[in-house]
């Protein structure tokens, strides 16, 4: 061996020396500890960079802490605009903020500056969803939808429309509050549809209605509504399936959902559901629905239940999952549904209708905010 080689002094590993994907790795272990996070951001200049895609791609506003990281991500400067970038998921919660006026107001310009954002989770008390929804028009974030002819127009003049969209990335949208902020959602390509509130006939008739000739139509494939009592859950299956032709996972809730109803909505369904994998009634609401114990009663027996699905499934050959409140059936390899049940806390759907808007993803407030933001290294 040459004696510069036996010379050379033997280095120490340390944490400096993994590579950046394997730091990435580590912050992405101590997302659901707000302190570790903050230590191993502080460390230097290398392990913030790697903790600030974790910190930063999955972020929670709420309270004073959620008003100082939107005040700091609008501080202007270059690296505020840095972690601007990095932003892929937001989850607001406002609900009977003392300060959710002012958080509306920083919410819609942060808004505005986020190229990256794919997913958006909102939780806004309808008393409060009016004056977001007017800062958000002023963004241009809600809008009215261009209509088919005016882009003609605009290709045969060989011109762009009058300004740019916000939020071009923006795929999954879950709302909770009064159905007027729904329009910041319904002309653009979503994949994934999420609104909390109740709605009655004439509001899904709306909200039908108004994603007529938009591409929402054609891209999105999940999709979950609260219906209330006076809808008709056939009718419904029909409309939705006649509306959002690609859909492969759908969930529907109904407080007065009873079985007889749930027969009826599939025995004489028509829907057109080429796509549909994933079909859930009640996963939420249970007050219609009788006990467990009491629920295949004599003139409703298990059979009726397999042959009723064996039938449905015949129209919607890539049905994989089915489910009404704790009951689940399951296709297995011998293309016959299996039943089995779940607890009313069981994630069994979460994989399907929670990927992206589980709460574990979204890094809980930090005791340190504005100086990882506006900090110059």
């Amino acid at each position: 061996m040459p004696p510069a080689l036996l010379a050379r002094p033997h280095r120490p590993s340390t944490l400096l020396s993994l590579p950046s994907e394997l730091l990435n790795e580590i912050g992405l272990y101590l997302v659901q500890s707000p302190f570790s996070l903050s230590s191993f951001m502080r460390l230097c200049k290398t392990t913030s960079e790697a903790g600030a895609y974790v910190r930063y791609s999955s972020v929670h506003i709420q309270g004073q802490q959620g008003r100082n990281l939107l005040v700091s991500l609008l501080s202007g400067s270059a690296v505020s605009r840095f972690y601007c970038g990095l932003i892929k998921r937001l989850w607001f919660r406002g609900w009977c903020d003392t300060d959710m006026l002012l958080r509306s107001t920083l919410l819609a310009q942060v808004l505005a500056m986020l190229e990256n954002l794919i997913t958006v989770w909102l939780e806004v008390s309808p008393v409060d969803t009016g004056y977001l929804a007017n800062r958000l028009k002023r963004q241009g974030i809600i809008r009215e939808p261009l209509h088919p002819t005016q882009a003609t127009v605009y290709d045969i003049l060989n011109e762009d429309p009058p300004d740019r969209v916000p939020l071009p990335n923006l795929r999954h949208v879950r709302i909770s509050g009064d159905h007027s902020i729904v329009q910041m959602a319904i002309y653009r390509p979503l994949a994934e549809l999420d609104l909390r509130e109740y709605l009655s006939q004439a509001e899904f008739a709306r909200f039908l209605m108004s994603t007529e000739h938009l591409p929402i139509q054609e891209t999105l494939v999940g999709l979950t509504l609260r219906l209330e009592a006076p809808v008709k859950l056939a009718s419904a299956l029909v409309l939705i399936s006649e509306t959002f032709p690609n859909l492969k996972s759908l969930s529907l809730d109904q407080v007065s959902l009873g079985w007889e109803v749930f027969f009826d909505s599939l025995q004489y369904s028509e829907t057109t559901l080429a796509s549909l994998q994933h079909l859930l009634f009640n996963r939420r609401s249970r007050a219609a629905l009788p006990r467990r114990d009491k629920v295949f009663k004599p003139e409703i027996p298990v059979h009726k239940v397999r042959a009723c699905l064996e039938r449905f499934s015949g129209t919607h050959p890539m049905l994989q999952k089915f489910g009404v409140h704790g009951f689940v059936w399951d296709r297995n390899f011998l293309n016959t549904f299996v039943r089995h049940e779940v607890d009313r806390g069981s994630n069994e759907w979460d994989v399907i209708f929670e990927r992206e808007f589980n709460p574990e993803i979204y890094v809980p407030d930090l005791a340190v905010l504005c100086s990882e933001v506006v900090y110059d290294w």
